[in-house]
């Protein structure tokens, strides 16, 4: 989650490069990269499970002051992982222009579901950046 924070942050793009652009990122968990961006002037919506909605809203509160003087917005929604419909797609204003995620590839459950929500989150222009340690 550090590293892609870090990437975000400090060294991928300069702050004018996220300024109003539609990010998603999923399996949030405390939504540390999604709310970064926010920081950075971006649209974020960070998902993870229904459990972790409460959390990343928590979050969110706590950080609201910094993601409104940037210019930026983060909502915490519950997201499962497959393949999204109309509706599902209509809330994610999908496509968007980034997909982030850090750490959620860890085992090989769960991956198809993952890659079909990426898929229908994404176009030829959606910039995905992915990190996760090998275990």
């Amino acid at each position: 989650m550090l590293v892609l924070f870090y990437h975000i942050i400090f060294f991928s793009l300069p702050p004018s490069d996220l300024q109003g652009k539609r990010i998603i990122e999923i399996g949030a968990g405390c939504g540390l990269v999604g709310i970064a961006a926010g920081m950075r002037g971006a649209s974020v919506q960070i998902t993870d499970l229904p459990e972790y909605v409460p959390l990343m809203e928590s979050n969110i509160i706590n950080n609201k002051s910094h993601i409104i003087s940037s210019g930026g917005e983060v909502k915490a929604i519950s997201l499962p992982w497959g393949t999204l419909d109309a509706d599902q797609l209509s809330c994610f204003q999908a496509p968007v222009d980034f997909i982030v995620g850090s750490d959620i590839v860890y085992a090989l459950q769960g991956f198809n579901e993952l890659i079909a929500t990426m898929v229908s989150l994404s176009d030829k222009n959606t910039v995905v950046l992915v990190a996760y340690e090998h275990r």
